[in-house]
């Protein structure tokens, strides 16, 4: 869940209680297996980083035991010097020579039967100095589970490309329980391209709804809280007329020779009342068109282009190029740069012409009317949750179907009881 979801799926309901449950549902999809932070006693779970196919690591584990058992009331003090001494010897051959090192005592508040506070102090700053470094907070899960997908890492869009592409191994079968399952090993290379993708179109259940989402399907696992987005849009036109527009320099023709309006920057209501430019954009991986008639009424194309946010300006590369790791080198690397981009459209873009060229096809949004008599018509099941409804309608009669003449307007309402008893002629008029 993005930043962007949260918001919208926390104003969809109201009270204390739907706050709760809706943070913890954003939480947990940012650090699904619950690592802890290191703040006894209660030691709450990490917010504010992506921990996805992350768990927390054994020497984390055992920090947060240690530090438990002497905030324990029952702690006893010398079992617990004792056990550190241990894990310090443990950890010296590991780091080859790393020792505690005596310091003021720190000044945490803790009420203790058995134990003198002061010494708590000491103890618990020992604890801290054990590994701290990021390699030793987190471990990769060593078991994915069934349905899980590898997605990229934002980062990557920093990462220097000048020696071409990396490779991950991951490792299939390869645990002492699995006895006799065929070890194997699976290996992805990450080449320099960055992913163009496609933008998908979610409509909504509501046969009668004019919100209608638009969404990259390259969203990083939700993880898009620092790339830039910018989503252009412009009223339906053939292709060929439109291939015209998109201009070598990166950028897209705005006006015609007329004056008249041609490609538009699209924002969201809410990310327009934000007065940062960079703020307006980081994270909108999907946009939802409501509001505004000049956009749900009319058919609309659809562009869009992404950056990582510390690149500036935009560099359109190459259907083709000799060196793709020169082509797609992040612009944030010495020497800066432009961010590299191709634009996403249509699933089937970009589209071989006849010449050996390629053209982008951007994606293609109907306009109200025709979305609602693209869900409502003679052929289509009018009400589609077959999973909660153990009755659809088996009437097949076109007379049934186009129903009585028109009398009034009727109410638009998706409800199964109104939108099956409802004729055609009654819909379409009104």
């Amino acid at each position: 869940m993005t930043a962007d979801e949260f918001t919208r799926v926390q104003n969809i309901g109201t009270g204390a209680s739907w706050l709760t449950a809706v943070t913890g549902i954003y939480q947990k999809s940012k650090n699904p297996m619950l690592i802890r932070n290191e703040a006894p006693p209660d030691n709450p779970p990490v917010t504010g980083q992506y921990l996805a196919g992350l768990k927390e690591s054994p020497v984390v584990t055992l920090r947060i035991g240690l530090n438990n058992s002497l905030y324990d009331a029952t702690a006893d003090l010398a079992a617990q010097a004792n056990a550190l001494a241990a894990q310090a010897n443990l950890t010296a051959v590991a780091n080859q020579g790393f020792s505690f090192i005596e310091v003021p005592q720190s000044t945490i508040p803790v009420a203790q039967s058995t134990a003198d506070a002061s010494e708590i102090s000491a103890l618990d700053y020992q604890i801290s100095l054990l590994p701290t470094q990021a390699q030793s907070r987190f471990s990769e899960l060593d078991s994915f589970g069934v349905g899980s997908a590898l997605v990229p890492n934002p980062a990557l869009l920093t990462a220097p490309t000048s020696g071409g592409s990396r490779f991950i191994t991951i490792a299939e079968n390869n645990r002492t329980e699995l006895a006799g399952a065929p070890v194997g090993l699976h290996i992805i290379e990450i080449i320099p391209d960055r992913y163009r993708g496609a933008i998908k179109v979610i409509e909504s259940a509501d046969a009668f709804s004019e919100k209608i989402t638009l969404q990259h399907n390259g969203e990083f696992g939700a993880n898009t809280a620092d790339l830039y987005y910018e989503w252009w849009i412009r009223d339906a036109a053939p292709l060929g007329t439109v291939a015209t527009e998109v201009m070598a320099n990166g950028t897209l023709k705005q006006t015609d020779s007329s004056g008249h309006s041609l490609w538009q920057q699209y924002l969201p209501k809410d990310r327009m009342l934000l007065t940062d430019v960079t703020a307006q954009h980081l994270g909108l991986h999907s946009i939802v068109f409501e509001g505004r008639p000049d956009v749900v009424l009319a058919d609309k194309l659809i562009l869009m282009r992404y950056r990582h946010k510390t690149e500036a300006n935009w560099t359109l590369v190459p259907f083709e190029v000799a060196n793709a790791a020169i082509a797609w080198k992040p612009g944030g690397v010495a020497p800066t740069s432009n961010a590299p981009f191709q634009w996403a459209g249509a699933a089937n873009s970009p589209q071989l012409q006849a010449d050996g060229s390629k053209n982008y096809i951007p994606q293609l949004v109907m306009g109200w009317v025709k979305r609602v008599l693209d869900r409502i018509n003679p052929y289509e099941a009018r009400y589609t949750d077959f999973f909660n409804s153990e009755s659809p309608a088996t009437y097949s009669s076109q007379i049934q179907i186009a129903g009585a003449p028109f009398a009034g307007m009727v109410a638009l309402n998706p409800d199964k009881n109104v939108i099956e008893r409802t004729g055609l002629i009654e819909l379409y008029q009104t």
